[in-house]
This record gives C-alpha cells, sequence and structure tokens, in this order.
C-alpha cells in the first residue's frame, strides 16, 4: 500500500495529524481518514470554502489498492452497525463510526423523484411502519416513515428507536454522518445503478466520489455505476464462475477482470466458499477478501487466522475488539 499524498507542507500545523494514525493497526501512513481532505481538522466541511486561517490539505490521491490484499479496511459496518440499531439509518452509521469500523457498507434504492435512497428492501413493510414500494415514493413521501419501528434486541419486548423520529437517509446524508469513512454501495435494482452512475459523474466532491466501492448481485444493475466508480467488486455472476472452477481445479483460467476486491459469504448452503487456499487464490488474482456477515467471534477469529481483509459484520465493535486484541498478541510477542 501506498503512502498517502497530499502531505502537510511547512505551513501546516501539527495538530493536522489524523489521531488515529497512532494506533498500530493502522501501520502508520495506511490510516485511511488521512486520505481525505479535513481528516485531522476540528472542523473539517464537506460544502463551502475554507475557514479565514484554516489550513486545507491538497486532495489526496488515494491508491488502487486500498480495497486489494492486505487492505487496511479490516472492520466494514454492516448497513451500519445492524445488530445495535437499526439497519441502514443514521443511528446505525453512527454507531459503526464510534465503535471503531474501519468502512461501512449500504444498499441503495433510488426514490420516484431520483435520490439515492439508503434501504435494502425495494419495499417498506419489513423495516419501516410504511407499505408500498420505495422506488413509487418520493424522497418527502418516504421522509414520515419510520425506519426504527419494528427494531428490537430483545425479541419484541423493547423498541427503542420506535417514535424517535428514525427516517430513510439518503446517501448523502449517509456520506455526511460517516466523515472521511469509505462506503461500500450495494445497488439492490437497476433504477439505484443508474441513479448513482450519474451521481458519480456529476458529483463535484472528489473525495466522496473516491471513497465509493460499488457492489451487488446483478450485472446488468451494477454497471451503470461501476464504469464511472474509482472501484466495484467482482460480480456475483463472476465470483460464482470464479468459485466453481476453483472447485474442480481449473481456477488459474479465469479471474474477475478490474475488480479490486471480492465480497462473498464464507458458506452459500452447503457449499464452502471461503478457505486459507481460496483467500490465496483471490489475493494472487489481486483482488482484497471481505466476507459477509460474520457476527460470531470464533469465526471472525478463524477467518482472520485464514488471511481475510475484512470482515463485514453487524457488530462492528466487536471485530474491532478482537483485532485489537490480535495486535496486542502480536505486539507482547514481538
Amino acid at each position: 500500500m501506498s503512502s498517502c499524498t497530499g502531505a502537510a507542507t511547512s505551513q501546516a500545523p501539527a495538530s493536522t495529524a489524523c489521531s488515529r494514525c497512532s494506533a498500530s493497526r493502522w501501520r502508520g501512513s495506511r490510516c485511511p481518514r488521512r486520505r481525505w481532505p479535513g481528516c485531522g481538522s476540528s472542523s473539517p466541511s464537506r460544502s463551502g470554502g475554507p475557514r479565514h486561517g484554516a489550513w486545507i490539505p491538497e486532495p489526496p490521491v488515494l491508491p488502487d489498492d486500498l480495497f486489494g490484499p492486505g487492505s487496511p479496511l479490516r472492520v466494514i459496518g454492516h448497513r451500519g452497525a445492524a445488530a445495535f440499531a437499526p439497519e441502514n439509518t443514521l443511528p446505525s452509521f453512527e454507531h459503526a463510526v464510534r465503535v471503531g469500523a474501519d468502512a461501512v457498507e449500504l444498499d441503495l434504492h433510488r426514490s420516484a423523484d431520483g435520490h439515492l435512497m439508503v434501504i435494502h428492501d425495494p419495499s417498506l413493510p419489513r423495516t419501516t411502519d410504511g407499505t408500498g414500494e420505495v422506488e413509487a415514493l418520493t424522497r418527502d413521501e418516504l421522509r414520515p416513515f419510520d425506519a426504527g419501528y419494528h427494531f428490537t434486541t430483545d425479541h419484541g419486548k423493547t423498541f427503542a428507536f420506535r417514535g424517535k423520529g428514525v427516517g430513510i437517509p439518503t446517501l448523502e446524508e449517509v456520506l455526511e454522518t460517516v466523515g472521511d469513512l469509505p462506503v461500500i454501495a450495494e445497488i439492490k435494482s437497476a433504477a439505484a445503478g443508474r441513479e448513482l452512475g450519474a451521481w458519480l459523474q456529476r458529483s463535484g466532491n472528489r473525495a466522496d466520489r473516491e471513497r465509493i466501492l460499488v457492489g451487488g448481485f446483478e450485472r446488468k444493475e451494477v454497471e451503470p455505476a461501476s464504469r464511472h466508480a474509482r472501484w466495484h467488486c467482482a460480480y456475483q455472476d463472476e465470483l460464482r464462475t470464479y468459485v466453481l472452477l476453483g472447485k474442480v481445479g481449473l481456477g488459474r483460467r479465469f479471474a474477475p477482470a478490474g475488480c479490486a476486491a471480492a465480497m462473498l459469504p464464507e458458506r452459500q448452503g452447503a457449499l464452502r466458499i471461503v478457505t486459507p487456499r481460496f483467500v490465496r487464490r483471490v489475493h494472487a488474482d489481486g483482488m482484497g477478501v471481505f466476507v459477509w456477515t460474520v457476527n460470531h467471534p470464533d469465526d471472525m477469529r478463524r477467518l482472520l487466522d485464514w488471511g481475510v481483509d475484512g470482515l463485514v459484520s453487524d457488530a462492528p465493535g466487536r471485530a474491532r475488539r478482537i483485532l485489537d486484541e490480535r495486535e496486542v498478541g502480536r505486539d507482547a510477542a514481538a
């Protein structure tokens, strides 16, 4: 991994250094938080001009292998922190940031008036108190629905987020909430793919454009966005071919082209996908390995032992603690 560019000049005050870069898990200059304009400043701003007298670093050029083998993005908050707050909501993403996620994963649908809405399902009933299809409603029509209505951590005894004004956020709102963290955007429909592609083209904020990795299950849905994105995951049809050819000893005949990462489950039904050998093969083909959805500590430890790059988890704080424990143990053994 190359070092961050856009380093401070002689006019930069010492206080602009990112506080997280000193943590052993970031290996110094590899901290993603040093890659984004405003990192380390007391009040980074996404819009408007610089504050009077403020030092604004040059926009960095991000390395092509940020999501590749050896990625520093070890903990990815699945839909934010879906075990502790309603999935794909601002409280969920706030929780992920607070407990030390290195990146977050989210899902995108398009509203009827062209906004990128962060919600997993095409319809509203599972995660909100509303009914209907997301793409049939405008952003303002989606706003009143309670996205915390069904969330419970005690099997329905209490609903801590019900009636608290938790709504369905837009992509821009999530980007603002997670600060400088990279975002893995899973496209859930063809309309969302086209809209994200258009958004990537017109967005004036390079840091926002370049920290988004685009993924999804269907090539036809993802391609309109991936052709304008800095990074994209291997398409699911490519991954299926890649996995199955590897199982029959023909893995060297095919590798997904131009993909930054493979995001996949450890198992698909009875088929085990992720093994130490599989991880080595993916790394040899230049991709990082990010496994979803990993919530049990034993699974986290085993996958890390096998060399996976990132854990996509509903409990990012748990994954963060396990990684920190491993770093402490490694330092003690050195």
